[in-house]
């Protein structure tokens, strides 16, 4: 975290709206790509992060560690994305875990990022859970690690592992029969 972003922040927090819109401008492509991979439903996905930083402005004094904004903005993100299913009547997937699945001679991470493959993948990650997309999207496509996605979700960092490992699986399994 870089002393500018730091001091950005910190400014955000004592209610400059330019602060505002320069985080706005620096993290709305990846939290947008985040909240859209959730769901199918673009005008829902904009709702979502439009939600998103309407609760980031009103609770800004709510981050305690100004260099956290990062994992704090998609904390804001995924709970916005809760809220959602709730409203829906929809109970937040994520408690029951699948069985193990066995190994594969190439690693699942591997198979995600074969070319010839990505289109296959999306189709499988849009089918995965919600819970499970989350943690996919964080750790692979913006490169978050356990311990911050965990901290993220607010779920301890092996049941963060756990749902990657399944995850990927899965999607590793799905590319073989496909």
């Amino acid at each position: 975290m870089t002393e500018d972003l730091v001091s950005l922040v910190r400014r955000f927090q004592g209610g400059d709206i330019q602060a505002f819109e320069a985080l706005v401008d620096r993290f709305s492509g990846p939290l947008s790509r985040f909240v859209g991979h959730l769901t199918p439903d673009r005008a829902l996905a904009e709702d979502l992060l439009q939600g998103l930083w309407i609760k980031a402005w009103t609770h800004r004094e709510a981050l305690q560690d100004p260099a956290k904004i990062r994992s704090w903005l998609y904390r804001v993100a995924h709970r916005e994305f809760l809220m959602h299913l709730r409203a829906q009547g929809e109970a937040p997937a994520g408690s029951e875990e699948m069985d193990e699945l066995p190994g594969a001679e190439e690693s699942p991470a591997e198979l995600l990022v074969r070319e010839e493959d990505a289109g296959k993948v999306m189709e499988g990650f849009h089918r995965l859970p919600a819970f499970q997309k989350e943690v996919v999207w964080l750790s692979v496509v913006e490169g978050i690690g356990h311990g911050e996605i965990a901290r993220i979700l607010g779920i301890p960092e092996g049941t963060c592992r756990s749902r990657l490992h399944h995850a990927l699986a899965r999607l590793q399994e799905d590319l073989k029969i496909r």
